[in-house]
């Protein structure tokens, strides 16, 4: 995420998520807003990211571990608020630093920085 963010942008940006052919379900995922400026998310926006992910099959997989990086206040504040409603609906386990290592190290990866980690994925491809 990059820039100013609304909830119709995160709505378009979770369906294209879903139907992508590297997505799978219940696998364990890092949202970066290190880059967000500012952001109109309702909460609705955020319950209907929940609802879609908490209805998917996972068979034995308790849900999805999510890891948000939130550089700022805001992004932390607003990743605090998501973290607080996914504890009320179980599946999505919300986990939330300022730190790229802690992030990756949460989801059990060797490398320190994001640069690292994506430099490293075969069909990663920089903009």
């Amino acid at each position: 995420w990059y820039d100013h963010i609304d909830t119709a942008q995160m709505r378009r940006n979770f369906e294209s998520y879903l139907i992508d052919p590297h997505y799978r379900a219940g696998r364990p995922e890092l949202i970066d807003l290190s880059r967000v400026t500012s952001s109109d998310v309702d909460i609705g926006g955020v319950m209907m990211i929940l609802n879609k992910a908490n209805a998917q099959d996972f068979g034995q997989n308790p849900g999805t571990l999510t890891f948000i990086l939130a550089a700022d206040e805001n992004s932390y504040g607003h990743s605090r608020q998501f973290q607080s409603l996914a504890d009320t609906r179980g599946g999505v386990q919300i986990h939330i630093s300022d730190s790229e290592a802690a992030a990756l190290a949460v989801l059990d990866r060797p490398e320190t920085d994001l640069e690292s980690f994506l430099t490293g994925q075969s069909d990663y491809k920089p903009k």
